[in-house]
């Protein structure tokens, strides 16, 4: 396929593995926002999570949005700062 087709294939393993080291962090990830006193709930079989009632966060991407959409981030401290900030 040429260097393209490397390059593609290159660019999905480096997504998967991406995804992966963020799927392992997700336990010290719901340590550190309990420690925060917030609370979260599991969705899509830990895929997706509410967090607050007021946040999304999609850990294998580290992305969170508020639900009314007007707050949008990555990583678990930018996602307890927007929580403790609009409370």
């Amino acid at each position: 396929m040429g260097d393209m087709g490397d390059d593609f294939r290159a660019w999905r393993e480096h997504k998967r593995q991406r995804a992966a080291e963020f799927r392992a962090r997700i336990p010290a990830a719901l340590k550190t926002l309990a420690e925060a006193g917030i609370r979260v709930r599991c969705l899509d079989h830990g895929e997706h999570y509410r967090v607050d009632e007021r946040f999304d966060w999609w850990p294998s991407t580290g992305r969170w949005r508020s639900l009314d959409g007007k707050q949008t981030g990555f990583r678990v401290r930018s996602l307890i700062a927007a929580v403790t900030s609009s409370k």
